[in-house]
C-alpha cells in the first residue's frame, strides 16, 4: 500500500506545485501598456528604447504566461483578475511584437541623423 501512496504523491506533488505557481505568479503589464501608449519623443528616444527593451518578456515569463493561460486554476484566476488577455498576449508573442514595433517606430521617426537618438552611440 505504501508503494501506491508513494507513486500517487510522486505524481500529485509536482502537479500541485505547477498549479500553485500558475495560479499565484502574475506578471505586471501596466508598465508595458504605458510605454506602448506613450507618443514618440525624439528627445527621450534613447531612454524610451532602453525602457522598451527591458520591458520585453523573457522566455521564462512567456512560459509562465502560457501555463497560466492553459491550466484551469490559472484561467480562473486570470479571468477573475482580468489578466487573461495579457497572459495570452505574452504567451503568444504579441506583446514582444508590439514592443519591437514601437522600437522600430521610434527609430523610424527619430532618424539616425537626429542628435538625441545618437547621443549614446
Amino acid at each position: 500500500m505504501s508503494f501506491y501512496r508513494f507513486i500517487l504523491l510522486k505524481q500529485i506533488l509536482p502537479a500541485f506545485a505547477l498549479f500553485l505557481v500558475a495560479s499565484c505568479a502574475t506578471a505586471s503589464h501596466d508598465d508595458r501598456d504605458a510605454l506602448l501608449a506613450k507618443p514618440v519623443d525624439c528627445a527621450t528616444a534613447d531612454s524610451d528604447i532602453e525602457a522598451l527593451t527591458e520591458a520585453l518578456p523573457s522566455g521564462g515569463e512567456r512560459t509562465l504566461s502560457a501555463l497560466q493561460s492553459i491550466t484551469p486554476v490559472g484561467m480562473a484566476t486570470g479571468a477573475v483578475r482580468g489578466e487573461y488577455r495579457n497572459r495570452a498576449s505574452v504567451a503568444t508573442g504579441k506583446t514582444e511584437r508590439d514592443i519591437n514595433l514601437k522600437i522600430a517606430d521610434i527609430y523610424e521617426t527619430c532618424s539616425p541623423e537626429d542628435e538625441a537618438l545618437m547621443s549614446d552611440q
